[in-house]
């Protein structure tokens, strides 16, 4: 296009050079000629701008169309005329005539990532450059989709917490992660591409109830069939668990138990929560149905508590107990990272808040310890071999926004202030187009 434009001003100024050497007329009629390369200069500007949106849409089509045939290329009997069919459906620019669309397929071998080339072109006929014999504008472009080179592992940090039922922020959420869900899907070409955790959080995270004797349990103040060492009675453990202690709260180390949380069976004239509401977490898998499923079942109680809900997703993209991460393909590269999500601001951890007394530390300086407690692990996950941090501030109070949450992510692209709950489709949109840039190469 940049040829195009080179040859345009060559022409105009070839037209005015003659223009300026004819000494024949009268001023009014060399005034009206002259005024003719100016209009074509601003008439070029609006073919320019036609073609750079007709460019713009053919290379959304065409990554569209790679990431599509990708995993059907091997086994193609016509590539060509798939890619051009898929294609077809996709552009809808009908004033580009002579569209060609072609695919080259290279498989994978050993180390060296497969590779799917899907190449358009075509001609956008000009409306005002017909003044100086331009006549069509070429468009073209390409698109690459490699696989095995890099794949994704991706752990969804959703708030629970109470306030999530107001302003439809529940609904939402669901709705905007299994979109998520959805779009990392439709770059999967094999098993294992793209895996997914799910870690719904409020004070505490559901890990399931699956052996009260795992050695990763700390039962230090409790007996495991439901009472405390002063002999209170307490509902019996249904999987929730608290921060670890300092300094274990921010590390990889598997040297810290993680205390189990059982809540008085009754406190005063309120019965409490015994953790049953909060939805299990999920470990990493690439059972899209089964992710979107937990998701559905999402529910809102609770207080706030990010930096559980962030340790957790963290430790599920690792290889530690309970859940350790499947083993990587030595053949591959991964882009690990970590979605949190969140409307509140903390109101405390296990050694800030005392829930079983309905304590927080709502308004005091304990907040701001436990907010510095989370930096220094947004800290050390993002030195935990890249991983990507993205932040989401659901704020629908329109309060300031979180400064911790604005820390905590991977650079300002990775943090999101929303005012709304149905901006949280946007968002999600948005992060999900910025892993899938990974899996298409250009």
């Amino acid at each position: 296009m940049r040829a195009m434009s080179v040859a345009f001003f060559d022409r105009v100024c070839e037209a005015m050079r003659r223009l300026a050497g004819d000494e024949h007329g009268n001023i009014a009629t060399i005034f009206a000629i002259m005024s003719l390369p100016m209009l074509a200069f601003v008439g070029a500007a609006v073919d320019f701008a036609r073609a750079s949106s007709a460019r713009s849409a053919m290379q959304s089509a065409l990554d569209s169309t790679s990431l599509m045939l990708a995993k059907e290329a091997a086994t193609a009997s016509d590539l060509n005329a798939r890619a051009a069919a898929v294609f077809k459906a996709l552009y809808k620019h009908d004033e580009v005539t002579g569209v060609t669309v072609s695919a080259a397929y290279t498989p994978q071998r050993g180390t060296t990532p497969g590779k799917l080339v899907i190449s358009g072109a075509g001609q956008l006929p000009t409306t005002f450059m017909k003044v100086v014999g331009v006549d069509k504008m070429e468009v073209g472009t390409s698109s690459t989709t490699t696989w095995a080179s890099m794949k994704l592992r991706v752990a969804l940090a959703l708030d629970n917490t109470r306030s999530m039922e107001a302003d439809a922020k529940l609904v939402e959420l669901k709705k905007a992660a299994k979109i998520l869900v959805n779009r990392l899907k439709e770059t999967v070409i094999a098993n294992g591409d793209v895996y997914i955790s799910l870690v719904p959080f409020h004070w505490v995270v559901n890990i399931g109830n699956t052996s009260t004797t795992k050695p990763y349990l700390d039962w230090t103040w409790w007996d495991r069939a439901g009472s405390d060492t002063k002999g209170k009675s307490h509902a019996g453990w249904t999987g929730c668990v608290k921060d670890r202690a300092e300094p274990d709260d921010i590390s990889a180390t598997t040297s810290g138990k993680f205390p189990p949380e059982l809540y008085m069976a009754s406190n005063g004239k309120k019965t409490i929560d015994a953790c049953t509401t909060l939805q299990p977490l999920l470990p990493l898998t690439y059972d899209f149905d089964a992710i979107n499923t937990a998701i559905d079942a999402m529910v809102a109680v609770g207080g706030t508590n990010q930096p559980i809900g962030l340790f957790w997703a963290w430790w599920t993209l690792r290889s530690n107990a309970p859940f350790a991460a499947p083993p990587k393909d030595p053949n591959s590269q991964y882009l690990t990272a970590i979605v949190l999500l969140t409307d509140g601001e903390n109101t405390g951890n296990a050694y800030y808040e005392d829930k079983s007394k309905g304590k927080s530390c709502n308004g005091t300086s304990a907040c701001a310890d436990v907010d510095k407690r989370q930096q220094l692990l947004c800290d050390a996950i993002k030195a935990d071999n890249g991983t990507v941090i993205y932040t989401v501030d659901v704020n629908t109070d329109k309060g300031p926004s979180k400064p911790v949450l604005k820390a905590c992510a991977s650079g300002e692209s990775k943090f999101f202030a929303l005012t709304k709950a149905e901006q949280m489709t946007d968002a999600f949109e948005e992060i999900a187009a910025s892993m899938r840039k990974l899996r298409v190469a250009q």
